[in-house]
């Protein structure tokens, strides 16, 4: 019980690396500013500006933290700017995507955390989250073993 313990204290202090790949999302400060308020803080957030009209370090003037990185390129697509994101971020234990447009509660990441850390197994935590834009609440998606296997898709 006590290496289970420290494993999972272990799991609860390691380094998160944040992706997000945005292209003009002005909601993009607030979502940032939720994130800077974690209750977990040994995280890096690696933001991709995918070839906003008005560039993100514009909505992020004034904030100075050495955890943030952003980073411009042409429009490329979401996937290909998790790409770069991925690949400019620092090493982690764990890699999360999150979005400028939701905010995320203070809890976030250390109860995504906990989860992964208590459950070793698994390879990945989701949460319901909240489109900071419309309001909608999107809950666990559901997945269908057989059609996964067979399509070989998420």
């Amino acid at each position: 019980m006590a290496a289970e313990s420290s494993s999972i204290r272990s799991g609860l202090n390691a380094r998160v690396a944040l992706l997000m790949a945005t292209r003009d999302q002005s909601h993009v400060l607030k979502s940032v500013r939720s994130l800077l308020v974690q209750t977990h803080q040994n995280f890096t957030l690696t933001i991709v500006d995918d070839g906003s009209n008005i560039a993100v370090s514009q909505y992020l003037l004034g904030i100075d933290d050495p955890r943030i990185t952003v980073l411009r390129q042409a429009p490329q697509g979401l996937m290909a700017a998790l790409n770069i994101a991925i690949k400019k971020s620092k090493p982690a234990a764990f890699y999360g995507v999150v979005y400028a447009s939701c905010f995320y509660a203070p809890h976030y990441l250390f109860l995504l955390l906990n989860q992964l850390t208590r459950h070793p197994k698994h390879s990945g935590a989701y949460c319901h989250f909240c489109d900071g834009q419309t309001g909608a609440v999107f809950k666990e998606p559901f997945f269908d073993a057989h059609e996964l296997l067979v399509r070989d898709t998420l």
